[in-house]
């Protein structure tokens, strides 16, 4: 059953409004570079980011705008569009707008930082064999 979820001012039926408005505003948002948002788009993202699991680091140096920039991901090495604060110091602070919508769980979270953990030996192994299939299963490397 959906709840209906209350962000700033807005009531949104259910947590699937809110992630469309988050997608639909960073697909408004094109091109390389650091882009401001919107007032409207800013106060959305803003509220949103109240609700990520980790809000007091995100905004510990200060909000001097939320913008839109790309980011790298963490464990693979494409780039995406993704909000950030801005903070007075001129550092961006990244935030995931889905963790804001749906804080990953405990095992999300530790099956995260284990894969974290053997990051660097998988990259090694990679770097070193640079073989385009695993010697032990069979299986193509990506």
């Amino acid at each position: 059953m959906d709840v209906p979820v209350t962000l700033g001012d807005r009531i949104y039926r259910k947590k699937k409004d809110i992630a469309h408005q988050a997608r639909t505003i960073l697909a408004g948002y094109k091109g390389s570079g650091v882009q401001r948002l919107s007032p409207k788009d800013h106060d959305f993202a803003l509220d949103l980011l109240f609700f990520h699991p980790r809000v007091g680091s995100k905004l510990a140096g200060g909000v001097e705008a939320i913008v839109v920039a790309l980011a790298k991901h963490r464990t693979y090495t494409r780039t995406y569009a993704c909000f950030h604060v801005l903070t007075a110091s001129g550092e961006l602070v990244d935030f995931s707008w889905s963790k804001c919508v749906s804080p990953p769980s405990r095992q999300t979270q530790a099956k995260r930082a284990l894969r974290l953990a053997v990051q660097s030996q998988i990259l090694g192994f990679k770097a070193r064999n640079q073989a385009p299939i695993c010697a032990i299963s069979g299986e193509r490397l990506r």
